[in-house]
């Protein structure tokens, strides 16, 4: 067995119970300075509002707090009224107080803990945390301002985590910020997330590592931000690595099982990764979604449980049955020698389908359309088609109230995030998914089926359903739902007898490739 060490910088907080007397105000001596303004900066813009109220040392106000952040190589303005299009990274209510023993009493600018909150209400008046993002360093709702006051270089602590993070594994991240209170700046400062216990209280944090050797001893070092021991401090071990079974979760995220003889799939978990523990399970109980993905070794024996669910053995798998509506997702590539997927009745009304696989033909009684171009005034035109690709987004309505059956054989499934279901280009794309997403600022297909409709907000997207992204655009209208693919009233038939129109019923002046109406006729001009 191998001994590896990872070295681990955290900062535990043990309350102290020296209390400092509080200052008379909060932006004290030379940093207040109402006039130092920020024009353009390549840091992060922090704006906190707490409306003149005194910021305490041991019990949280109430503040707003906007991050300002236009990306890596783009320049930050302070001025938010002459720039009003700049990203907000975050946004929002926080719980704010003063923390720190030295760095508090021996300097003008102080450092801050503050909580991120679900509405305007501190947890004390029983308001309720909420973990967010902030400047891409991971979700969370304990976060801290650091104020590099005694060194004037400004970046000795963000150095040191860079310099660490070349021979450690794990490495609190850290990011410079420019700070104002109340309007006044309060120069640069540094956020970061903290890992805090109270005295006799246990504190919870989640560590990922890459590149790990299998069943070697890992340990751990500590280094202080101030605080007593943990068991004494020192380098402490923190297990053996383990080959476990890995779960890919409906929110993008990841979960990791101990190997045993018993699996239970999480309720929300949309593959599970067990080919790395062998024969070692010897039954699943599986969850509620049909379109579950299990995963074995090439070797392995089903499992009990797994007779009717969807198994890939290494890279293969004899039957996949998909469910209309529902999540799919894979992390791996596989052949599926026979798949399918059964679609909810569409009667008269336009639907749409996205496949993870090539369909062999299309059913009787199916009709289906693709996204084939754009005509003159740039709204989209849609083309009958009688087959269908994968990972492309198709309009289709049925004839009656039927399911059809979408099918393959020897089929390729890709990677569900390494191939993106879009037909289109530019700014104007029609997309897909097979998770199941929410989206803003997109077009969606409306309750009768006849046209893209702009959302109000965030809008779900169900699984193998298509949306349209095209900035601008309030409605797409689509062709009715006939075996003509137009209705009457779409026509103007005092028009002259040679002019096209789309299946839209739009006019077209200069045609692209695709089919058309003509003098109340399908034509395909090539």
């Amino acid at each position: 067995m191998t001994n590896k060490s990872i070295g681990i910088l955290v900062c535990l907080l043990a309350l102290s119970l020296n209390i400092a007397a509080q200052q008379a105000d909060n932006y004290r001596g030379k940093l207040r300075n109402r006039f130092v303004k920020v024009d353009e900066t390549n840091l992060p813009i922090v704006f906190i509002d707490v409306e003149g109220e005194m910021i305490l040392r041991d019990t949280y106000i109430l503040a707003k707090m906007k991050v300002i952040d236009n990306g890596e190589g783009q320049l930050n303005h302070g001025d938010t009224i002459a720039y009003p299009d700049q990203r907000i990274d975050y946004e929002g209510w926080i719980a704010l107080k003063y923390r720190g023993n030295s760095s508090f009493d021996s300097s003008d600018k102080k450092p801050y803990s503050f909580r991120t909150l679900k509405e305007a209400l501190l947890p004390d008046d029983g308001g309720d945390k909420k973990k967010v993002e902030i400047l891409g360093m991971g979700k969370d709702n304990k976060w801290a301002f650091i104020a590099p006051w005694c060194d004037e270089a400004m970046f000795r602590d963000i150095l040191t985590f860079d310099l660490a993070r070349l021979w450690m594994d794990y490495v609190p991240h850290g990011r410079f910020c420019e700070l104002f209170l109340d309007g006044y700046y309060y120069g640069v400062s540094s956020i970061y997330k903290p890992i805090q216990a109270a005295p006799g209280k246990m504190a919870k944090t989640d560590f990922f590592f890459d590149h790990l050797d299998m069943d070697a001893v890992y340990t751990m070092s500590i280094l202080y931000e101030r605080g007593g021991d943990i068991l004494d401090g020192g380098l402490k071990p923190v297990g053996t690595t383990r080959k476990g079974v890995v779960c890919w979760l409906s929110d993008k995220s990841l979960k990791g099982m101990p190997p045993s003889a018993s699996v239970y799939s999480p309720s929300n978990a949309l593959a599970v990764d067990m080919s790395s523990v062998g024969g070692m399970v010897t039954s699943v109980h599986p969850n509620d979604n049909p379109n579950t993905l299990y995963i074995l070794s090439p070797d392995a024996s089903l499992p009990e449980g797994l007779e009717d669910a969807n198994v890939v053995r290494g890279s293969q798998a004899e039957t996949i049955r998909l469910v209309d509506s529902r999540a799919f997702f894979t992390p791996i590539a596989f052949t599926a020698s026979d798949i399918s997927l059964q679609c909810a009745p569409a009667e008269g009304v336009w639907q749409t389908i996205a496949l993870p696989f090539t369909p062999e033909g299309i059913p009787s009684g199916m009709q289906v359309m693709e996204f084939s171009s754009l005509d003159d005034s740039g709204m989209p035109v849609f083309a009958a088609t009688h087959s269908m690709q994968r990972q492309i987004p198709y309009l289709f309505h049925t004839d009656g109230n039927t399911s059809p059956v979408l099918s393959a054989h020897d089929a390729r499934i890709s990677p569900t995030h390494s191939v993106a279901m879009v037909a289109g280009a530019g700014e104007t794309r029609f997309c897909a998914t097979t998770m199941g997403e929410t989206q803003s600022d997109v077009l969606v297909l409306n309750a009768d089926g006849d046209a893209f409709v702009a959302s109000s907000g965030q809008v779900k997207v169900q699984p193998f359903r298509a949306y349209f992204s095209m900035p601008g655009a309030d409605r797409i209208t689509l062709p009715g739902a006939d075996p003509d693919g137009l209705t009457e009233k779409m026509v103007d038939k005092s028009t002259d007898a040679e002019t096209l129109y789309n299946l839209s019923g739009q006019r077209v002046v200069n045609p692209r490739r695709g089919i058309y109406i003509r003098n109340h006729k399908k034509v395909l001009i090539w």
